[in-house]
């Protein structure tokens, strides 16, 4: 663990799990077009956000939409709200967090509050 993951960590508010997951994203990229999508991976999450990784370059304090898909199930799919509040690129993959407008609850989100609470 380096020093910054050892900074972030202690700064969340709610522990982060893994999740394996695809998701939808569509954001605003030019007030001019419509939303962009693209396919991110999901890498974490927690009750208040998570971390993505996204080939397409993503701005900070960006609006986002997110369909994620558990399983690979389209049954399985929740849709969230957030907004971008970190930016990192390695390479060329882009590392993504988000905060969510509201956090996760059972009634809401019961796929994905279930992850976190266990």
């Amino acid at each position: 663990m380096t020093p910054r993951d050892r900074g972030v960590r202690s700064r969340r508010k709610h522990p982060r799990y893994p999740l394996y997951a695809v998701a939808e994203l569509r954001f605003k990229y030019a007030p001019e077009r419509g939303p962009v999508e693209t396919i991110v991976a999901i890498a974490n999450i927690s009750t208040s956000g998570l971390g993505l990784y996204s080939h397409t370059p993503l701005e900070n304090g960006s609006h986002v939409t997110l369909d994620i898909t558990l399983s690979g199930r389209k049954d399985m799919k929740e849709r969230l709200e957030g907004r971008i509040v970190w930016v990192s690129k390695e390479e060329n993959l882009h590392l993504i967090g988000v905060a969510f407008e509201k956090e996760l609850n059972e009634r809401e989100h019961p796929l994905l509050y279930r992850l976190v609470s266990s």
